[in-house]
């Protein structure tokens, strides 16, 4: 699913024009982007939790360049599916 779509279904189950459910994720994004770049965690009760973590450096071969390389530390963003989101999506 992309942006696009996911505005479509947005709209179609909140009863929303397509241009006010692409207003509405499109202030969802920003908030939920501008919280974890401030390196807040958010949850969402019933879906998941997402977090940044500090990924450490990494010593790696490249096999094109036949050299260890190591890249470097950074921050990414991790989501764990709330127990209820993860049994929805196996059937129970």
């Amino acid at each position: 699913m992309n942006k696009q779509q996911l505005i479509d279904a947005t709209a179609q189950r909140s009863g929303l024009r397509p241009a006010e459910a692409k207003v509405l994720l499109d202030a969802t994004l920003k908030t939920l982007s501008s919280h974890l770049i401030s390196e807040h965690t958010i949850t969402l009760r019933g879906f998941g939790t997402f977090k940044t973590v500090l990924r450490r450096r990494r010593r790696f071969f490249n096999p094109a360049a036949k050299a260890l390389m190591e890249s470097p530390k950074k921050i990414v963003v991790s989501f764990k599916p709330s127990p209820i989101l993860t049994d929805r999506i196996n059937g129970r």
